[in-house]
């Protein structure tokens, strides 16, 4: 039960991706996107120190954790590369609303190599491989510092 709790929890930015658009489409402000991501990595970041109360091994956290995410990205490069667009359906938009809440800083990382790498994948998806790699890197940090021992 409580390793499908955390894959549960890997589902958190789903919501929020949601909630997202909703604001950037209502909105006549600029939304500070890129500390959104931040923000969203920070969460990831404790969600994974506390993982060790529902498992017990990091290989375990990493993959439960981000089940969802690389699910998702999987969906993604299926709807990207093999159909060539997305699903005009729920799971065509929540695929992509999902890495919504992170895209900022995918974009951001990978702005200086898009252009060379555009032959052979989209900006987007070069976005959404950059950060489920942040997020694996994360859930490995955050469960190696909450696995550290307390003074």
């Amino acid at each position: 039960m409580k390793r499908i709790l955390l894959i549960i929890i890997g589902l958190i930015p789903l919501p929020l991706g949601f909630l997202l658009n909703h604001c950037m489409m209502n909105s006549n402000s600029n939304l500070p996107t890129l500390l959104i991501s931040i923000v969203m990595l920070v969460i990831w970041f404790f969600i994974s120190m506390v993982s060790a109360r529902f498992v017990s091994s990091k290989i375990e956290t990493i993959i439960l954790l981000n089940a969802p995410a690389f699910l998702i990205l999987l969906l993604n490069l299926f709807q990207e590369y093999i159909i060539g667009h997305y699903f005009m359906n729920y799971i065509g938009v929540s695929t992509q609303f999902f890495y919504l809440p992170f895209l900022s800083l995918g974009f951001t990382i990978t702005s200086g190599i898009s252009s060379l790498l555009a032959s052979i994948l989209y900006t987007t998806t070069l976005a959404y491989i950059v950060v489920f790699m942040c997020l694996i890197l994360v859930t490995w940090l955050g469960r190696k510092v909450g696995e550290r021992p307390r003074n």
